[in-house]
């Protein structure tokens, strides 16, 4: 089957199950750690979304597996067909505040002792300073069939498309956007010493997908920082969101030498 057929067929199925229960479905995702996906409306619908999903995502990366459905999620992610929603993470952790306050204010009631309170003060001044420093992208899928749908008949169409002839009088070379992102960061760096997250987050994500294009395998972004030496996310973190309050200068290095010197292409 030629790829423009596979991706009709793709189409096909969602476009079946875009109805009814499936109007209801709605998949959220946010970049706190790593990516998570949660699913919201009818068990039976997200199950069957996944299922779909998984052969999508199969044809979309070539990756398979249990979790496969998760890189179509993230490729509908990619070509827009989400909303963002760039502070909502705020107000999650602002609930998480609140929460202690309550608590707070619960053991006061109850008359607690000194060091019962003073726990419980430590840990809402905890939530609110995890608020004020608090930094993530989290986003929706709304009718998750229909735009999968949609997805996979661009596609179909993209695969019917007969590619140009490569030009014979120079080399073909394949775009570096993984450096082309990356660039701009690092002479704002030299600079003022100070990067948008977004920068350093699209390169990361540049490089991911480079890496599955030229070898068939997609890294995340754990073996990105163990690859740098690191024992734990905390550092890879702190960089990519461009932490004001713990700047590393080493760690920047690190980073920004594997993004550029592309150490799981060799």
């Amino acid at each position: 089957m030629d790829q423009a057929e596979f991706w009709r067929r793709c189409e096909r199925d969602f476009h079946r199950y875009s109805a009814e229960e499936g109007e209801q479905l709605v998949v959220h995702w946010e970049s706190t750690s790593g990516d998570i996906w949660r699913f919201e409306g009818p068990a039976d619908s997200a199950r069957t979304f996944k299922i779909l999903a998984k052969q999508a995502g199969h044809g979309l990366t070539g990756e398979r597996g249990p979790d496969a459905w998760k890189s179509w999620l993230d490729g509908l992610r990619r070509y827009g067909y989400d909303s963002r929603v760039p502070l909502a993470s705020e107000a999650r952790v602002s609930q998480q505040e609140r929460q202690a306050r309550r608590l707070l204010e619960s053991d006061k009631r109850r008359k607690r002792g000194p060091l019962g309170q003073a726990i419980m003060k430590r840990q809402a001044a905890a939530a609110e300073k995890a608020m004020l420093s608090f930094e993530a992208l989290t986003g929706v899928i709304e009718t998750p069939f229909k735009k999968s749908a949609l997805f996979c008949l661009e596609l179909a169409v993209d695969a019917s498309i007969e590619p140009e002839e490569p030009d014979k009088t120079t080399e073909s070379q394949e775009f570096d956007w993984a450096t082309f992102l990356l660039e701009p960061a690092m002479r704002l760096t030299e600079e003022f010493g100070a990067v948008n997250s977004t920068d350093r987050r699209a390169a990361v994500d540049a490089y991911i997908e480079e890496v599955l294009k030229e070898t068939g395998r997609r890294i995340t972004r754990t073996e990105i920082w163990k690859s740098a030496g690191y024992k734990t996310r905390t550092e890879f973190e702190r960089w990519e969101r461009n932490d004001p309050n713990r700047p590393n200068t080493a760690a920047h290095k690190t980073f920004t030498d594997i993004l550029t010197k592309k150490p799981h292409l060799k």
